[in-house]
Order: structure tokens, then C-alpha cells, then sequence
């Protein structure tokens, strides 16, 4: 590649766009794996590999990020652009960083239906997240301010012991 390296193209892409990326490499060293991770990838293969394993880590990562033909969403007096990460009620709209758009749009989606903490990170940050998961926690108080501030009817429960769901209050 002309002037970057994979580690670089992961990080620009992961960036710019809202898509999967898998590295594919002959790297197998530990630091070139962590580098991998920090800089966005969805998951590392490294050569040789089997061809039906890569597969099926293509097919959880397609799942993990809910690729469909769908953009875009409204509930309540909320709608939701997974194009442009952007909320917008009414006359309001707001982006949202990457995570956060993702995270409110994965609860939206299923309205009523409690995730827990480890759910959450596995669909938003991926199986193999090692940092705190109290992180779900800020995300979502940062959402709750945003909502407030846009007024939307949608809110975001804690539901004690179990998780978070969203709640339409129209």
C-alpha cells in the first residue's frame, strides 16, 4: 500500500465509514494483534486459515453489525439516519459519535427488549472487548442527555439487575 500500512487504512476506514473490517494477515505476533484492535478492527485472521472458519467469522461479524438496506428509523418523534449518525426530532438534529449511534439504534430496534451489559458490548464493541463494561454505562447516560435535550419521546430504562431498554413514551 502506498504509504500506510493496514493498521492506518483500518483506522481511516473505521473513521469515515460505519462498516466491518477484517484483517487478514501474516502478522501473528501478539503487539500486531493489540495494534489491530486498538485501531478498529472487527476481528484478525492470520495465514494460513481455514476457509470455512473465515466464514463464519465473517458471517458474526455481518451479524454483529446488523447490516441491512434499512438507513433509517423512527420511533416516537424520534428518526434515526444510520447514514449520517443523526438523530433528529422534529426541526432538531443531532450526530452522534459511531458507538453511541450504534448503541441507541441497536436498542430502538427492539423496543421493550432488555439487553444486559455483555450483550451490549458484544454487539457494539465485539466479542472481544477487554476494557470496562461499566463503559455502557456512560454511553448511555451521554444518549439520556442527548434525547432530553432533542425532547424525545424515547427514553432509556435501566432495568434493574437485568440491563437497558428503550421505552416510547408518545
Amino acid at each position: 500500500m502506498d504509504g500506510m500500512d493496514g493498521f492506518q487504512l483500518c483506522n481511516t476506514l473505521k473513521n469515515d465509514y460505519d462498516i466491518p473490517v477484517i484483517m487478514l494477515t501474516a502478522r501473528d505476533a501478539l503487539s500486531d494483534k493489540e495494534r489491530a484492535f486498538i485501531s478498529g478492527t472487527d476481528d484478525y485472521v492470520t495465514k494460513p486459515f481455514e476457509v470455512k472458519e473465515l466464514i463464519f467469522r465473517i458471517r458474526a461479524v455481518l451479524r454483529r453489525y446488523n447490516i441491512n438496506s434499512n438507513s433509517e428509523m423512527t420511533i416516537g418523534n424520534l428518526t434515526l439516519n444510520q447514514s449520517y449518525l443523526e438523530l433528529q426530532v422534529s426541526n432538531k438534529t443531532m450526530t452522534l459519535p459511531n458507538k453511541e449511534f450504534q448503541l441507541l439504534f441497536m436498542l430502538a430496534a427492539r423496543p421493550k427488549q432488555i439487553f444486559t451489559r455483555e450483550q451490549i458490548i458484544e454487539k457494539i464493541w465485539g466479542y472481544d472487548y477487554e476494557g470496562d463494561e461499566r463503559t455502557v454505562d456512560v454511553h448511555i447516560k451521554r444518549l439520556r442527555q442527548r434525547l432530553k435535550k432533542l425532547n424525545a419521546t424515547l427514553t432509556i430504562e435501566t432495568v434493574r439487575g437485568q440491563g437497558y431498554k428503550v421505552e416510547n413514551h408518545v
